[in-house]
């Protein structure tokens, strides 16, 4: 009974139970006790096996937990991964491979063999010579390399692969990155620095990338070249010490101040001066401009510099060529003027000649009076200042100049060109001039500017003259008037950054024949021209608008047929003080004493020049030639204080003379004069060092003051 309950229990898995004591030694007994002891190894084993389970259990969620981890990351990775059996087949991609590939997991695992996807050859050999390597255990094999892979397209993508052996097997796992974009750039940056590299070495620019204090980062080829010095002779050197600058300290400061400003955020540019590897100086157009980061600051400077000197020369070829143009202009206008000013030369003259005759017979009979004598003496002043002003004119149109700018008042120049128009245009041209202003002041050379005038001037006259059919009247009016620019002017100004420039205009109009409406835009085209060929070149129109552009103004023609033309210019007005009155002569003379020796070759100068300082209290010593004053100055007798030299002498010339005087005597004083000031022999004994020079023809004024001056060491000249 008992033995049957323990037993049903038992088999219900009750581990628990026991029977009760029995007797040691009967059969019952020993059974119950065995039964017992077999319950409690029992008991002992089942706890046992459910701690194993539980081990198992645990063990069995852990790698649960872990494949879920692992397969997320294998899915969810950023590289392609993949693991091949070791017959090369795909058994595992995740989901990176089939976007990459564009391939699915159905058609991939189990299907497809790697070697498919290798797009070249020679990846595939390496890709076994690495794998066998591996499998023998080599630890040299590449980490990770590139290679070449099939896309389900066929379009062939740039990869990066890194394999690894699952050990104790032949498996593969494979990490796979698409570096084809990152090659595209990388390939686009190679192009794009090519094409730098290109640009800035073929450039015939001199480049340059400097840091803020003007250490080299990097020189272009054609810079290099310049030098005549290798790229590592120049890289990291401050640019104001390298060759090309050491000719010139001053090039040297003046480059320093640029890359200081360049610096600070500022370009600059300027001309200068290189020294090329042949030793030769050249002219260069330079610049530093600075190059800012993002957030506004500068982060290096680009020294820029191009040679200008074939163009500079090419500029002075240019400029001598318009001068040259200019000049032969002003030959043909003072060739239009020539009959007219010989006309009223020749009236001047007579004037001269016919008082002289008048005087000289009053002398002869006895009958001059004091009266009468300073009338006659009067005309004959007035008729020479006359011829003097006609051939200063003539000097001043026909010289050859640099431009030389000056304040100068248009009212003055016009009145110039004025005088001489009405000493050789037909006498039956009536010219008007209209000063609407007490001074128009401009900045400007007065001679280009009396060209200009001059040019359409003449113009005008011969509208009125020969121009006319043979039937018409010869004559007219031309009316010059000058006055504001005032708005609604004919001409219109091109829009100016800040206020509107100020101008005066000079209004130059005719009666003549006019202009047709064909013609009238081709007035300024070079050699273009109305006239016969023998009456003009047709460059006079275009020097008078080539030179009132480099002056910066404007001018326009407005002209019809038969009515007619005008003329207007605009010239900007200059700014500053005014100009005070000049050139006005005071009656007063100046005395002194000492011995002056006068050198001229006309005995009618030397007589006027000797009759003069006698007047003036000086002692005049006269002599014909520059030989026999050298020898005065040598001898010292008598002792000369001043000598007044003329420069334009037969055998040797007043240049030469002074040269040798100062030879012997280096503090004498020395006057030069002539009757043309701009003659290149003067301006070279102005600059060698005389001490005064006076134009002639000169008056007891002129003189007395000049010689004056320059023994009382004043400045005069």
């Amino acid at each position: 009974m008992v033995v049957g309950s323990f037993k049903k229990k038992m088999g219900k898995g009750e581990l628990n139970v026991e029977i009760p004591g029995q007797s040691d030694t009967d059969e019952i007994g020993i059974l119950a006790r065995t039964l017992n002891l077999m319950r409690s190894q029992l008991q002992g084993l089942y706890s046992d096996m459910q701690s194993h389970v539980a081990e198992l259990t645990e063990t069995r969620d852990a790698l649960v937990k872990s494949e879920g981890k692992y397969r997320a990351l294998f899915e969810n990775s950023g590289s392609s991964l993949l693991m091949i059996d070791e017959n090369n087949t795909i058994s595992m991609v995740n989901r990176h491979f089939e976007l990459m590939t564009g391939y699915t997991r159905e058609e991939l695992e189990g299907k497809k063999t790697w070697i498919e996807f290798i797009a070249d050859k020679n990846d595939l050999v390496k890709m076994q010579e690495y794998h066998l390597r591996r499998l023998q255990g080599s630890t040299d094999v590449p980490a990770a390399y590139e290679f070449h892979l099939y896309a389900k397209d066929r379009t062939i993508l740039s990869c990066l692969i890194s394999v690894a052996i699952f050990p104790e097997t032949k498996q593969s796992f494979v990490s796979i990155m698409d570096i084809s974009k990152l090659r595209e750039v990388q390939n686009a940056l190679i192009l794009s620095e090519q094409r730098f590299t290109a640009v800035f070495n073929n450039s015939y620019q001199f480049i340059a990338l400097i840091d803020n204090t003007g250490k080299i980062i990097e020189m272009n080829q054609t810079a290099l070249d310049f030098s005549g010095f290798s790229r590592d002779k120049l890289i990291n050197h401050d640019i104001t010490e390298t060759p090309q600058w050491s000719h010139s300290q001053e090039e040297q400061k003046q480059l320093r101040s640029a890359i200081n400003t360049a610096a600070g955020g500022i370009s600059i540019r300027y001309e200068t001066t290189n020294l090329a590897g042949d030793g030769s100086i050249h002219d260069i157009d330079f610049s530093i401009k600075p190059v800012f980061d993002s957030s506004g600051k500068v982060m290096t400077l680009i020294a820029e510099g191009r040679d200008i000197t074939d163009r500079k020369l090419s500029d002075s070829k240019r400029i001598k060529l318009e001068e040259q143009l200019r000049q032969s202009q002003k030959m043909e206008s003072i060739g239009r003027l020539a009959g007219g000013i010989a006309h009223d030369f020749n009236n001047v003259l007579g004037g001269i000649m016919g008082t002289v005759s008048v005087l000289k017979h009053k002398f002869e009979k006895g009958q001059v009076e004091t009266e009468y004598l300073k009338n006659m003496i009067m005309v004959i002043e007035k008729s020479a200042k006359r011829a003097a002003g006609i051939v200063n004119q003539m000097l001043s149109l026909s010289r050859k100049h640099q431009t030389d700018f000056n304040r100068i008042d248009l009212n003055r120049c016009v009145h110039n060109v004025v005088e001489l128009c009405r000493n050789s245009f037909d006498k039956g041209i009536e010219i008007i001039e209209h000063y609407n202003l007490p001074a128009a002041e401009v900045n400007a050379d007065a001679s280009q500017i009396e060209q200009v005038f001059l040019n359409i001037c003449i113009n005008a006259a011969h509208a009125m003259t020969i121009m006319r059919p043979d039937e018409a009247h010869i004559g007219g009016t031309l009316t010059v008037e000058i006055d504001n620019a005032a708005e609604g002017s004919s001409i219109i100004l091109p829009a100016h950054p800040g206020s509107q420039p100020e101008f005066f205009r000079i209004k130059i109009s005719d009666t003549g024949v006019g202009i047709d409406e064909e013609t009238l835009p081709l007035t300024f085209d070079p050699f273009y021209s109305t006239k016969d060929k023998e009456k003009g070149t047709g460059l006079g129109l275009t020097m008078a608008y080539s030179i009132i552009h480099e002056h910066n103004g404007y001018i326009t023609v407005n002209s019809e047929k038969g009515s007619g033309t005008l003329f207007t210019i605009l010239l900007p007005v200059a700014s500053g003080e005014a100009i005070t009155d000049r050139g006005r002569e005071n009656s007063d003379i100046f005395y002194g004493t000492g011995n002056i020796l006068i050198v001229d070759d006309e005995e009618v100068m030397r007589n006027v020049a000797a009759t003069i300082l006698g007047e003036c209290g000086y002692v005049p010593v006269s002599v014909d030639n520059g030989f026999t004053a050298i020898d005065i100055i040598r001898d010292s007798q008598p002792e000369i204080s001043l000598v007044l030299l003329d420069m334009a002498m037969p055998g040797i010339n007043g240049k030469e003379t002074f040269l040798e005087m100062k030879k012997i005597k280096p503090v004498i004083k020395v006057v030069l004069t002539s009757g043309f000031r701009h003659d290149l022999r003067v301006i070279e004994s102005i600059k060698s060092g005389v001490d005064g020079f006076i134009q002639k023809p000169y008056t007891i004024y002129n003189l007395s003051k000049t010689v004056h001056d320059v023994l009382n060491q004043t400045e005069s000249v």
